[in-house]
C-alpha cells in the first residue's frame, strides 16, 4: 500500500494545478458561496441598482455610500472580480477547467456556479434574476425578496431592523465566514 501511496502522491507533485483545483472544489463543497438561501425570493443584481438605491454614480449616502453597484462593477476594485465571475467560467481557461474536471459547460454546472454566481435554486429566482450577474448583492446579504427589500430603506429602518427582516448581519464575524 505504501508504494501505491508514493506513486500517487508523487504524481500529484507534478501537478500543482490539479492540486489546487481539487483543493478548491473540496472548499467549494463545505462552504457554498451562495450560504445564505433561506426561503426568500432572490431578486437580483437589477433591484438594487437604481440611482436611489446602490446604482448611484458618486457614493455620497448619508446612510450607505449608494455607488455599490459601481464598484461592484469596477474592474480595479477588488470587488470588480464579483461581477465578472461567471463571465471568466465562458472563457477558454474556464472552459478548459470544467472539461478536465467532466462537468460539461461551465456556465451550466452546478460545481461552478456556487463560486461564480449567486447560485440560487430556480424556485427561488425573481424576474429580474439571472446567473450572469456573476456573484451578486444576494450571495453576501442574503435573498432580498420578502420583507428586508421594501423595509430596509424604509425610514426609521436600521440595520438591528434590517437584521431582524431578513438581511444578512455581515457584521458577525461567524455567519460572514
Amino acid at each position: 500500500m505504501t508504494g501505491v501511496w508514493a506513486k500517487w502522491t508523487a504524481g500529484l507533485a507534478r501537478r500543482p494545478q490539479l492540486v489546487r483545483v481539487l483543493a478548491v472544489l473540496a472548499l467549494a463543497a463545505l462552504y457554498p458561496a451562495s450560504g445564505a438561501i433561506g426561503n426568500g425570493t432572490f431578486e437580483g443584481v437589477a433591484t438594487c441598482a437604481g440611482s436611489t438605491c446602490h446604482g448611484r454614480a458618486e457614493g455620497n449616502g448619508a446612510v450607505v455610500r449608494q455607488d455599490e453597484i459601481a464598484t461592484w462593477q469596477e474592474p480595479s476594485s477588488p470587488s470588480g472580480a464579483h461581477s465578472r465571475a461567471y463571465a471568466v467560467l465562458g472563457g477558454r481557461r474556464g472552459q478548459q477547467i470544467a472539461t478536465s474536471l467532466g462537468l460539461g459547460n461551465a456556465q451550466s454546472a452546478p460545481a461552478c456556479l456556487g463560486c461564480h454566481s449567486t447560485y440560487a435554486p430556480s424556485a427561488q429566482r425573481g424576474a429580474k434574476f439571472t446567473l450572469t450577474d456573476g456573484v451578486g448583492c444576494e450571495s453576501c446579504h442574503g435573498a432580498s425578496g420578502g420583507s428586508w427589500l421594501a423595509e430596509h430603506y424604509a425610514l426609521p429602518a436600521t440595520h438591528a431592523s434590517n437584521i431582524a427582516a431578513g438581511l444578512t448581519p455581515l457584521d458577525n464575524p461567524k455567519v460572514r465566514a
